[in-house]
Formats: structure tokens, sequence, C-alpha cells
């Protein structure tokens, strides 16, 4: 197989080098390696210049939706693999890649995962990076999405379903839609929990909240609720949604107390149901990071619950009323 690795890059730094470079390390290099600069910078093209010279700029930021497709189009591989800049590749990624797609010849696309040492060492880094590994290596082989930060397609179902959707501009939903459209048009994408990429974004509470709201939830309860997409899959499982609902007993049943004291007592209800719930997501937790991780994840889990039920429900009446 001819392998087209595609690497979109929005003012690269020292993140991007690290990534180019490990895909450079790679047991099996690819045949060709794609960079689309996504408005024009200066930095960004000096250093991909020095991995390859397929070289691509945007003079205007577009988003990653449209810097991949034009990674794409510019490729000449049987398999197209995708990667962020902001992370590094396994040696045995890109050949496990590879591997899969010789062995399961009706699989059209496959994901991969974050790994579980996420190089940034900040409480949120941590708690953002290896919650999405849970997810992942708890998700069902048979995938409902695509991932545009490790995925990979074949040339001809990429093209098949248009590629990326570019009526989307900024990061958010481009991949789990393209994915969206690769299931409903027959091809079987896999979720292969052995393929694993390392993840360098540093996470603040304020990014993490901005890209969780505006980029993920707003974005991703409009494509669920607009095409009937409540799959039982990743973040929309049905302990993520009982989750939800006892997160918001909570603050109710707090006020509810304050006119009914015996009511406090379902307060103890509602947590052990919450950490009974979600037991192996905490176990992991405080098996890889120990009590005090534990602890403080326990608040960012249960406000994600509470902020994306929130956008859920705004958004069905949003779409109820605008009809």
């Amino acid at each position: 197989m001819r392998l087209s690795v595609i690497v979109p890059v929005l003012n690269g730094d020292e993140k991007f080098r690290k990534c180019l470079q490990s895909i450079q390390q790679s047991h099996r290099m690819p045949d060709e390696l794609i960079i689309v600069i996504d408005g024009e910078d200066a930095n960004s093209y000096n250093i991909a210049e020095s991995f390859t010279n397929q070289i691509f700029v945007n003079q205007e930021t577009k988003g990653p939706a449209i810097a991949r497709n034009i990674g794409a189009k510019a490729s000449t591989g049987d398999i197209l693999i995708f990667f962020d800049a902001d992370i590094t590749v396994h040696k045995q990624t890109i050949g496990k890649m590879e591997s899969y797609f010789e062995t399961h010849a009706e699989v059209s696309a496959l994901i991969g995962s974050y790994d579980n040492e996420p190089a940034e060492q900040n409480f949120m880094s941590q708690y953002k990076n290896l919650m999405n590994h849970y997810v992942h290596q708890h998700a069902r082989l048979e995938a409902s999405t695509f991932w545009g930060a490790c995925g990979a397609i074949r040339r001809d179902a990429f093209f098949a379903v248009d590629g990326f959707n570019e009526q989307f501009t900024r990061p958010s939903m481009e991949d789990i839609e393209l994915g969206y459209r690769l299931v409903d048009a027959g091809y079987l994408i896999h979720l292969v929990k052995d393929i694993l990429v390392t993840h360098h974004k540093r996470w603040t509470p304020l990014k993490l909240l901005r890209s969780d709201i505006f980029d993920r939830a707003i974005p991703w309860s409009k494509l669920l609720l607009t095409q009937n997409r409540l799959t039982n899959d990743l973040n929309i499982d049905v302990t993520s949604r009982w989750s939800t609902i006892l997160v918001y007993l909570l603050p109710l049943t707090l006020i509810s107390s304050v006119l009914i004291p015996l009511l406090s007592i379902l307060m103890i209800v509602w947590v052990c149901a919450l950490l009974w719930l979600n037991r192996e997501t905490y176990r992991f937790f405080f098996r890889h990071r120990g009590m005090v991780f534990f602890v403080r994840s326990l608040f960012w889990h249960w406000l994600y619950f509470f902020y994306s039920g929130t956008v859920f429900v705004m958004m069905a009446i949003y779409i109820r009323f605008r009809k």
C-alpha cells in the first residue's frame, strides 16, 4: 500500500516539530508527507520544509476541514492518514495502520487513541487527555465517527463521500460528521485501541470549557438532534445520560433540602449513584494518578455532565421552536 500522511497546522511551534520528527522516525515511513499550513505562517513553513517539500499554504485561515481536503486532493496514497499537529506518533503507529487495512479488507477507515501518557503535566492537561484515552479504550470496535487527530481512510471511501465538510470553518465536529456520512454510505470504521499517539496540547480550565462547549457540545448536539443520532457510543452512552440526570438532581435536591432537611439524605444517594455508574472511569484515574487526582477529577467530570446536558436541552428547545 502507498501511504499518504496529511498534517494540517495553524501557528506551528515546537509541538509541530516534534510531530513531524515522530513521523520521520516511524518504523514504517509514509510514502509521502503533506503539510497544509492554514494561514500564512513563516515559522510553520520553516519547520515543515525541514521534513517535506509537499507544503501547501492557505493565505487565510479556513479551518482544518478545508486544510485536510487540500492535502487529500494533493495526495497519491491508497490510504490517507490524518494526524493533528500537536500529537506525536508511536514508532509502530503507521505500520499498525497499514497492517490493519491489509488484514481487514472490509474496513474502510480506522481511528486510534491517545495514549495514557500526555506530555503536559498540569492537572487539566492530564485530566482531559486521560479522559479521552479512557473513552477511546472503552468504546466499541465498530465506530460511528471518524477522528482527525489519528485516523486513516481508504482513498476511494474518502472521495466517495466528498471528504470533510468544508462548512466547518474551525476545529469542531468536522471529523465526527465525516464518520457519520461514511457509515451512512455503508462504509465500516473500526476503533483500533493499540494504535496510539501522544497528545501534547496544554489545557487550562478556560480552554477546556471553551472547547467543550463551543467546539463540541453545541455543534454535536445540533448534529445529534437534527440527524437523530443518539447512539450508545463514546461520550453519549447510557452511563453518560444517567450521570447527567444525577448531576442535575444534586443542586435541585440541595435547594429543596433547605425547606425539607430530610431530603439531604438523597444527596448521598445521588453521589453514590454517580460514583457507581462511573466506577470504571474513577478506578482508572485512581490507578494511574492516585487519590488526589481522582478526587480533583470528580468536580470536572460532573461539571462536564452539567454543561453538556444544559447545552443539549437548550439546543433541543431551539431546534423545536425554530421549526
